[in-house]
């Protein structure tokens, strides 16, 4: 899937579970967030001579560690004052 379709399926679902937008922007940007390792197919146009691309995608974002580490910054970001979430 490509990553504006990881942009447009999470925030499709965070706006029928969340009332806030913030929530709902956060949720969408963790969505998407798998897809930075992919960011190397830049530096191989730029350069030209390297292969980071076909070496991380799918590796560095998609891992068990990354989607722990995205939920956690998820969930700092989404508290809210008074500890609860606002979900339908």
């Amino acid at each position: 899937m490509a990553p504006g379709s990881h942009l447009v399926f999470s925030w499709l679902v965070a706006v029928n579970v969340l009332r806030d937008r913030r929530e709902r922007s956060i949720v969408a940007l963790v969505g998407v967030a798998p897809d930075i390792d992919g960011m190397g197919v830049i530096i191989d146009k730029i350069s030209g001579s390297t292969n980071y691309y076909a070496q991380y995608h799918h590796v560095v974002g998609h891992g068990i560690f990354s989607a722990i580490l995205f939920a956690a910054i998820a969930a700092l970001l989404a508290k809210v004052p008074d500890g609860s979430p606002e979900i339908i």
